[in-house]
């Protein structure tokens, strides 16, 4: 990631989106990285597991973006992150 803070959701995105086009990368699965995380295959993982997917694809959000996230993606303040409409804004998938 850049070393600026990124602020909104959207660039969070579109940095990770950047990074995961970098041609050493073409062969990284995000819905594959995140799935296999899933164990129960509930299509949500508690916020730990969810940084691990980013990192076994080389990605490091800094607290405050990975807060962003778990703000958008846990709206029913389970402790689970849906990481199905993330895996849609990577995927370019309305």
């Amino acid at each position: 990631m850049s070393k600026d803070p990124l602020q909104t959701v959207p660039e969070i995105i579109k940095g990770i989106k950047g990074w995961l086009e970098k041609p050493f990368n073409e062969r990284l699965s995000p819905r594959g990285v995140f799935e296999s995380q899933d164990i129960e295959s509930y299509s949500e993982i508690r916020l730990e597991k969810f940084e691990n997917a980013l990192l076994i694809m080389g990605i490091k959000l800094r607290p405050s973006e990975l807060n962003l996230l778990r703000n958008i993606l846990d709206k029913r303040l389970s402790g689970f992150l849906r990481y199905v409409e993330f895996l849609r804004e990577l995927e370019g998938v309305p």
